[in-house]
């Protein structure tokens, strides 16, 4: 529990989440791909110490697969392709529950199964959230808007035409 003046320890992980998010798209935009791929470490990282400290904000995994397709975006950049390629399958196997999605400092592993049970275990209070919370349980719906997140990582800049 923070005291009043200051912010918990979990809090600041998750501004670090997005801080260090940030921070990859500055060094993607210049150009810096090892250091936007060292930022997007630190960014999966700060959600495994978020989750360690509260974990409520167990959520915060789901955007794992996302910050590996920002990785694979700085290896398109650099025509590395097989380690875009390994990176996106890598990204679509934490979708699939295959691989975790993030692992804790302690060893722990955190898969999509977890994050499915979490939202299973909420009791929806209308018919509102009763909609929202089997869309985020349907795998069909994950899938089809993560490929979608895919065909844009895998745009090659001036050369596809992104169509949608």
């Amino acid at each position: 529990q923070a005291k009043e003046g200051t912010v918990s320890p979990s809090i600041l992980k998750v501004f670090d989440r997005w801080y260090y998010g940030a921070l990859a798209y500055y060094f993607y935009v210049l150009d810096e791909h090892s250091q936007a791929r060292e930022s997007l470490q630190l960014a999966d990282e700060a959600i495994g110490d978020a989750i360690t400290q509260c974990p409520f904000l167990l959520v915060l995994a789901r955007s794992c697969p996302e910050l590996c397709l920002n990785c694979a975006r700085t290896f398109r950049n650099q025509k590395q392709w097989s380690e875009m390629r390994a990176t996106i399958n890598c990204a679509w196997n934490m979708i699939e529950d295959r691989t975790p999605l993030c692992r804790l400092r302690d060893g722990n592993a955190i898969y999509m199964r977890h994050i499915d049970d979490f939202f299973r275990s909420i009791i929806p209070r209308d018919t509102v959230e009763d909609r929202a919370l089997k869309l985020l349980l349907d795998p069909q719906v994950r899938r089809r808007s993560f490929d979608g997140l895919v065909r844009k990582a895998e745009y090659l800049p001036n050369v596809v035409v992104p169509w949608t």
